[in-house]
Order: structure tokens, then C-alpha cells, then sequence
């Protein structure tokens, strides 16, 4: 359900950005693994069949690992997958909080600006009244949960 209510999303914001949005996510998402290999080949002189299953792991993508063992004809790659495939599985959820917490702060400086400006617009509009409180037509010009004085805060840098 939630990929059939994203997808026009997705179609919508590939016609605003145009293909190097599909460039980008698929240099962001081969790099990792190019890099490992040339590491583990080079540097580290592992076993490409285990190295490719550990490239496998640490992309938490189970598929890969029965393709690689299809082809090799071996058990061999399960060795360099577990691992790795942990330490992923570990770290995706661990960093998830994590980025959400770094971007948070930004977005509270999105939503204070959104609702700045629905201030301004029914201050323009002569909806505010002496008090300084706003009478707005409409719940979406104003950002939920935000008041002017956490605007104003957020907006100075005093929220943490």
C-alpha cells in the first residue's frame, strides 16, 4: 500500500528533477559496493566468491546471496554474508533515529517559516486581531502544532 500511494509522488518529482535523479541514486547506491570489491580484491586479496557475498550482507539484500550461489555453485558466499549482513541490519536501524534527529531541527525551521507566513497572510488579509492572535480561514495556512512564540524561537535558533 504505501509504495502504490508513493508512486505519484515519485513520478511527480521525476519530472521536476528529471533523470539525474535516477543517476544520483545509482551512483549513491553502486559506489559502496564497487569500492568494496577493489578493496577486498586488492587490498585485502579475499576470495571474490566470499567478497561477493559479503558485498551481498552488508547491502542486506538476501536475493543477491542465493543469485551468487546459484552461479558460483558453492555454499562458499554464506561465509562473507553473515557478518556483514548484521552489521547492516544493525546500523539501518540505529541511524534511522539518528538522521531523523539531525534533520528535525531543520524542518522545525521549514514548518516555523510555513506558518510565518500564514501569520502574514491573514495579518495582510486583516485577520489578526489586537491580541495577536490569528483568526485564519483556513487550517492549512497555518502549520499544526506550531505557535508563534515556538516560531519565533525556532526561527532564532533558542529550540533545541
Amino acid at each position: 500500500m504505501v509504495g502504490l500511494s508513493a508512486a505519484p509522488g515519485f513520478v511527480a518529482g521525476l519530472r521536476e528533477t528529471g533523470p539525474s535523479l535516477l543517476v544520483v541514486g545509482l551512483v549513491v547506491a553502486v559506489t559502496p559496493h564497487i569500492a568494496a570489491l577493489l578493496f577486498g580484491r586488492y587490498v585485502l586479496k579475499m576470495n571474490p566468491v566470499i567478497l561477493l557475498g559479503a558485498c551481498s550482507g552488508a547491502g542486506t539484500v538476501t536475493a543477491a546471496l542465493r543469485a551468487i550461489q546459484d552461479e558460483a555453485e558453492s555454499k562458499l558466499p554464506i561465509l562473507g554474508y553473515s557478518v556483514p549482513y548484521a552489521i547492516g541490519n544493525i546500523l539501518l536501524t540505529a541511524w534511522g533515529p539518528v538522521i531523523v534527529m539531525l534533520t528535525r531541527q531543520e524542518m522545525d525551521r521549514v514548518h516555523a517559516l510555513r506558518w510565518l507566513r500564514g501569520y502574514e497572510r491573514a495579518w495582510l488579509r486583516g485577520d489578526v486581531v489586537a491580541s495577536g492572535t490569528a483568526r485564519m480561514r483556513s487550517s492549512s495556512s497555518l502549520t499544526p502544532g506550531m505557535s508563534g512564540v515556538r516560531a519565533t524561537k525556532v526561527l532564532s535558533g533558542k529550540v533545541s
